[in-house]
């Protein structure tokens, strides 16, 4: 009964929260199968890095304006290498910025494009420098430095192999 369909919202007295909590996992351990608590992601399509102008990237943000009904663009990046080694950086060293090479024979450039995993720091000592891994992104055009140039907003990374 919250603010949106989304949302939702109940009080539990503080001498009532122990019980709360026990009925509530009994109940969503009853209802939820285990499988569906594995987590899956989909994407719209295969893409390679060489793929990704400033053009082709504003015209997928024409399938916009992006939101709960109609997420965002979603690409899977498969073989691409790791060019240089991971940073954090941001407050608190909570986001993670990677530079993502193609590997694939049907790139025709070789190209760098940055990816960003927003609250992602974590992954920074789990991937290394020269690694080929899978990708799935987001791409997104940024003017930093007033400079324009294609950003990955990293949704999800996998090791090869």
């Amino acid at each position: 009964f919250g603010g949106h369909d989304m949302a939702a919202g109940m009080r539990v007295s503080h001498a009532e929260f122990e019980a709360f909590v026990e009925e509530f996992t009994a109940a969503a351990n009853a209802g939820i199968a285990p499988d569906a608590l594995v987590g899956t992601s989909s994407y719209d399509c295969d893409a390679d890095l060489s793929e990704l102008s400033v053009e082709v990237v504003r015209e997928l943000g024409r399938l916009g304006p992006f939101g709960r009904e109609n997420p965002s663009v979603r690409l899977a990046l498969r073989g691409v290498r790791i060019a240089w080694r991971p940073e954090v950086f941001g407050r608190n060293n909570k986001h993670l910025s990677l530079k993502l090479r193609s590997s694939s024979p049907r790139a025709t450039t070789a190209r760098e494009i940055r990816a960003v995993g927003w609250n992602m720091h974590e992954l920074a000592s789990k991937v290394r420098a020269g690694e080929e891994v899978d990708v799935l992104a987001s791409p997104r055009i940024s003017t930093f430095g007033g400079v324009m140039r294609v950003e990955l907003d990293l949704i999800d990374i996998a090791r090869r192999g």
